[in-house]
């Protein structure tokens, strides 16, 4: 690009719920890049991730039926201000932040569509130079290097297979919400579980 730049990732960024507002006015010439995983698996790997770190003692069932009572009203609290941080809602909310259709929108409506590139985390896994490329062009900014593209960041191991009846109770509650997303995004998720075709993600950094 001719310049320094830099970036900066937190998953929490999407769900809070003043996060777009005060992000998009401080940052006003900032792109986004939202990069979303099977929701089924993203709520089972933050359970799985509170659990190692010693903070979740439910199993998983037992804490997604916790997790409205968990949260209570600290969305809105937030959201007014009132609440400058909440643990529940950052840390326990297992299913609540899976259902990505409404930050998606919120991030939308604050931005901008043309300033928001949504990636899906399945084809970064499978293809991580081109998931790199494809942000690297619609930044502008040169392409990075082949040898510094490929590696999993982050990864940590998690109890064993999900429990059958409990995947297909997360996939109804999901489905309605990636159909919304679907819709938002002008892209189809490629999460084989819904039943969904996988889509062309980078098409979608255009509006």
């Amino acid at each position: 690009a001719g310049a320094a730049f830099a970036a900066e990732a937190s998953p929490y960024y999407f769900f809070h719920p003043a996060a777009a507002r005060r992000t998009a006015a401080a940052l006003p010439e900032a792109r986004f890049v939202v990069m979303l995983r099977d929701p089924v698996e993203r709520t089972v790997s933050h359970w799985a991730e509170q659990t190692r770190n010693g903070v979740e003692t439910l199993d998983l069932s037992a804490a997604l039926v916790a997790e409205p009572e968990r949260l209570g009203d600290d969305l809105d609290r937030l959201r007014s201000g009132e609440l400058a941080t909440s643990h529940a809602h950052e840390q326990q909310s297992y299913a609540a932040q899976s259902e990505y259709a409404d930050s998606l929108q919120r991030w939308i409506d604050t931005a901008g569509r043309e300033r928001i590139i949504v990636l899906f985390s399945e084809e970064y896994y499978r293809d991580p130079a081109t998931t790199i490329d494809t942000i690297t062009a619609a930044l502008g900014v040169a392409p990075m290097p082949p040898g510094l593209v490929g590696d999993h960041r982050n990864a940590a191991p998690r109890p064993g297979a999900i429990d059958p009846e409990l995947e297909r109770h997360l996939v109804e509650r999901f489905r309605p919400d990636v159909a919304r997303l679907a819709d938002i995004a002008g892209v189809t998720p490629p999460w084989p579980r819904f039943g969904l075709q996988p889509g062309a993600a980078a098409a979608d950094t255009q509006p």
